[in-house]
This record gives C-alpha cells, sequence and structure tokens, in this order.
C-alpha cells in the first residue's frame, strides 16, 4: 500500500492509502482503501492512479504476518 494525496474543494490535501494492483513507471494503479473526509467525489474501493513523486508513505505487508512502513504514524505516535 501506499499514501497519496488527493486535492480537497478548499485546495488542500487529504492523505488515503492505495492498495497498489500495477506501478508503472511513474504511475501507481489501485484501490482506494479508505473513505476520504473532504473529498466528496471519492469513497473507498474506487480505482485511482497516482503519481510515485507524490507518495508520502508506504505499507508492505508480509506473509509471515509483520509489516513495515507507515512511518507516518510512529512519527504520529512518537515511536521514533
Amino acid at each position: 500500500m501506499v499514501k497519496a494525496p488527493f486535492r480537497t474543494p478548499a485546495g488542500g490535501r487529504e492523505w488515503m492509502w492505495i492498495g497498489v494492483s500495477r506501478w508503472q513507471g511513474p504511475r501507481i494503479h489501485g484501490v482506494l482503501d479508505n473513505d476520504p473526509v473532504d473529498v466528496r467525489d471519492l469513497k473507498a474501493g474506487v480505482h485511482v492512479d497516482v503519481l510515485e513523486d507524490d507518495i508520502l508513505d508506504y505499507l508492505y505487508f508480509r506473509s509471515d504476518g509483520t509489516s513495515e512502513g507507515n512511518e507516518t504514524a510512529k512519527l504520529m505516535h512518537g515511536e521514533r
């Protein structure tokens, strides 16, 4: 999964998780994993495209149940 920004109607950004289905060059294709609060024309489960350069964070789930990434959550909770 990757975390990418989406424009809000007020001109800000709302960061949301995307389940990656395909990564072609700089373009990432995937499915939005959460319902936005401020971006009214999107909802969880829709297909979206984002640019690699816009990615803020990632979350990788391993087959053994562990994961890596999600650094933004660690920073927010003071886990550094």
